[in-house]
């Protein structure tokens, strides 16, 4: 009788083991399934990412070369108020002297 209660537990040992194995099998092929699954949104996420960041480095590029062109355009705009400016205090200067002439009785009419 002893021999048939341990054959018995040997046969439910031998069972569970199997299951246990099935199991085990069944786990790790969905694991692997998910990892691979995993890895596929990861690769996809990572390709959108670079997409996005592609679009911004453009856009950024974009905007540097408009704030080069704006800085350039400031260093005109400044040079052309300075000789301006410049011209002002000419035409200034000469039409005091006109006046200071003109003050003095030499002219009587400017044309």
């Amino acid at each position: 009788m002893d021999e048939k209660l341990q054959d018995d537990h040997y046969k439910q040992a031998k069972l569970f083991e199997q299951k246990l194995r099935e199991m085990n099998e069944n786990l790790q092929q969905d694991l692997d399934k998910q990892a691979k699954l995993f890895g596929q949104k990861l690769r996809e996420n990572n390709e959108k990412m670079q997409q996005e960041l592609d679009k911004q480095a453009e856009h950024n590029q974009k905007l540097r070369k408009q704030y080069e062109d704006l800085g350039k355009k400031d260093e005109e705009l400044r040079k052309k108020d300075e000789e301006l400016r410049k011209q002002n205090e000419d035409v200034r200067v000469e039409l005091m002297s006109y006046f200071k002439i003109k003050d003095q009785g030499l002219i009587s009419k400017p044309w």
